[in-house]
């Protein structure tokens, strides 16, 4: 369904309960409500749309392992996506996002996140202590000198923690 300057989802998607991966790039779409129906879901990739809300029903996939929403006009995170219970991958670089709320930590699972390039002035500091982090690419945001120091110097487990120009902007690391 990618590349096809697709505005809405094909009502048709949601009779597909059991699909685990839904790849809907470089399209037009603004609203992705009914993808969030998918309850199956474990890899939702919507890179590269129109989109601006994550909708609140995110927390009904209760599977979802990973979820790439770059390249969108995003500029809030439901608190519903800090509940899923199996996330460990989360791309939203190159949205319009100014905060990342501390229930990102509530993300146990969680190895991956890529929020270059968004608009943040801080990143919450237990993000670099979850037990499963590995890479934190937040680069190309609004950070003061003294929050990019303290962030780095907070880095204890040596986690890839990339907060100036780091540019890897791919959906899966």
């Amino acid at each position: 369904l990618s590349s096809n300057q697709l505005d809405s989802l094909p009502f048709e998607l949601n009779k597909l309960r059991k699909l685990e991966r839904l790849t809907i790039t470089d399209n037009q779409l603004v609203e992705v409500a009914s993808a969030f129906e998918l309850y199956g879901l474990k890899h939702l990739i919507l890179r590269n749309n129109k989109i601006t809300i994550i909708p609140r029903g995110v927390v009904k996939l209760r599977k979802l392992e990973s979820i790439c929403v770059a390249l969108n006009d995003i500029t809030y995170l439901p608190e519903e996506l800090y509940m899923l219970p199996n996330l460990n991958y989360l791309s939203l670089f190159r949205n319009k996002i100014k905060s990342i709320s501390d229930k990102v930590c509530n993300l146990d699972k969680l190895s991956y996140i890529n929020v270059l390039g968004n608009q943040l002035t801080n990143l919450p500091e237990c993000l670099l202590t979850l037990p499963n982090i590995k890479i934190v690419n937040a680069g190309a945001n609004n950070y003061s000198s003294e929050t990019i120091k303290n962030l780095y110097n907070l880095n204890t487990k040596k986690i890839n923690l990339f907060l100036e120009k780091h540019q890897n902007e791919s959906c899966f690391h």
